[in-house]
């Protein structure tokens, strides 16, 4: 049976820093990206269930865009680990919907989320991971 997705997802060349409770991985390279979570490139040791801060930096001209989330793993192996969003801050919910139409098509671009839709809490700062 084939697993039905909410949100699209696009495969974005960027890096992101992860910080778990015990151990963080710099400049890991993220297979793709999409409105509920992140799929990224390595080998991670076992964290499925746990909290993890997500910060991706994006360098433009003159201006840098920071993403900063707080996600749940959902499955992790020796390639990869998906990353569901949990909550971010409302300027890192608009950079993600910036990032995310500015590599999708027309069709796409008709759908732009608004906070109230949004599949994760919004919040002015992110918590500590705990677990």
């Amino acid at each position: 049976m084939m697993e039905k997705r909410n949100y699209l997802r696009f495969n974005i060349n960027i890096y992101a820093d992860l910080e778990f409770v015990d151990q963080s991985y710099e400049n890991c390279e993220v297979e793709n990206l999409s409105m509920a979570g992140i799929l990224v490139k390595g080998n991670f040791e076992n964290q499925k269930g746990k909290c993890c801060r997500v910060n991706i930096i994006h360098k433009g001209m003159g201006t840098n865009f920071e993403l900063q989330v707080q996600t749940r793993v959902l499955r992790n192996s020796e390639n990869e680990i998906a990353l569901e969003f949990a909550s971010m801050t409302y300027d890192s919910y608009m950079f993600l919907n910036i990032l995310l139409l500015n590599h999708a098509d027309k069709l796409f671009t008709s759908k732009v989320l608004l906070a109230e839709d949004c599949p994760f809490e919004l919040k002015n700062d992110l918590p500590a991971c705990t677990i």
